[in-house]
């Protein structure tokens, strides 16, 4: 980021962020908020945020970590406005490389609705770290730096939301 910030207008640098970040930080405002439209709301005031707090990025984190925890401070402070419902726009998770049989996608659609229906139905301080951590491949210490707790508490809710989900996903649907 500093390479960046040494002569490039601010401009640049935030279109380098939206095209590296923007979609982890759209996927991230959605975990928590649970609606596309307010997850669109979110990013546009993240963004701001990031362009006015720009300068005070010092590196004690990834550039990663810093941008998420902007994300997640916005989401919870938009999220007291909105119900969170049980949507989820599967195009914005999918990351296919090959292309399976109709059946074979078809069941597998089935099978990642179904997961993604239990993961938004999980409470939101398990559901952030389960998404953090499998979605966003962020280790415990990055999550505990992103969304300001202990980590032995991350590695707690960690614990928590798998049994949580496991507990649903083998049980069905409702």
């Amino acid at each position: 980021m500093k390479h960046l910030s040494d002569g490039h207008p601010k401009n640049e640098i935030i279109q380098h962020i939206a095209e590296k970040y923007g979609n982890d930080l759209w996927n991230y405002a959605f975990s928590i908020v649970g609606k596309p439209e307010i997850a669109d709301d979110i990013l546009q005031d993240v963004f701001i945020k990031i362009l006015e707090k720009l300068q005070t990025f010092r590196g004690g984190s990834s550039m990663k970590t810093w941008l998420l925890s902007i994300t997640r401070n916005t989401a919870y402070n938009s999220r007291s406005k909105w119900l969170i419902r049980k949507t989820f726009s599967i195009d914005k998770w999918s990351d296919q490389h090959s292309y399976p049989s109709a059946e074979t996608e078809a069941i597998e659609q089935i099978e990642m609705n179904n997961a993604w229906k239990i993961v938004m139905k999980l409470p939101v301080k398990y559901r952030e770290v389960l998404v953090l951590f499998v979605h966003h491949d962020m280790s415990q210490k990055e999550i505990a730096q992103t969304i300001g707790v202990p980590e032995g508490t991350i590695k707690s809710r960690l614990h928590y939301a798998r049994l949580k989900f496991s507990k649903h996903y083998y049980r069905g649907v409702e």
